[in-house]
């Protein structure tokens, strides 16, 4: 069975073992909603600050999965697709489709898992005002083998939704996800998870 047996996350929400005793009631409770999930549909908008440009980059993206590694992921004129045993990654400005098979592909970085990358940590409560509660985490000094230095999440109290995750990877690059809609436990149509290449794309079939 593959590890990633459970819903994938920018898009699946699944939290490791927290390392404190006591646990935050918040942090119980966005397990709690969280962890049994079925379905997982997300509407974010992107914004990536480039600290050595000192540019700011803006996208839209949407996420949908369900259990079986089945997802599709769309961020900008980049799309990921995965019916659990094919993976499709398309981008419309290359107009190229590279197809592999999803055992071959590491997806503990992926944007498909970047959510649940980002739970994986012991959070501790830094704020809790105007209906929110802000959860903070930050790397050891001098750990050089973690992804990020920093992350912050903020959850609307009276849902249990995360509502934002702002990222701050090694470079010092700040990635903030503003999630406009989120929507659990619906039905997916079967066929959200089938892609079918654009007409006069270039297609790359790496399968054996």
């Amino acid at each position: 069975m593959r590890k990633n047996e459970a819903i994938p996350g920018l898009l699946v929400l699944l939290f490791s073992v927290i390392l404190h005793a006591q646990e935050a009631p918040v942090i119980t409770a966005l397990k709690k909603k969280y962890n049994d999930l079925t379905s997982l549909e997300l509407t974010f908008d992107l914004d990536i600050f480039w600290k050595v440009r000192e540019k700011h980059e803006k996208k839209s993206g949407t996420l949908v999965c369900v259990k079986g590694d089945k997802f599709r992921v769309k961020i900008g004129s980049a799309e990921w697709v995965s019916d659990g045993v094919t993976y499709w990654q398309y981008n419309e400005k290359t107009a190229q489709v590279i197809v592999k098979s999803l055992l071959d592909v590491d997806l503990s970085q992926h944007p498909s898992q970047m959510i649940t990358d980002c739970l994986s940590h012991a959070y501790t409560v830094q704020a809790d005002k105007d209906g929110e509660t802000v959860l903070s985490w930050s790397s050891p000094d001098g750990d050089k083998s973690k992804q990020y230095r920093g992350i912050t999440i903020r959850v609307d109290e009276k849902t249990t939704t995360i509502t934002k995750i702002c990222v701050v990877d090694k470079s010092g690059n700040e990635s903030t996800y503003t999630f406009k809609k989120t929507k659990t436990g619906g039905p997916i149509p079967p066929e959200t998870f089938d892609f079918e290449a654009p007409k006069g794309v270039e297609v790359l079939d790496t399968r054996k």
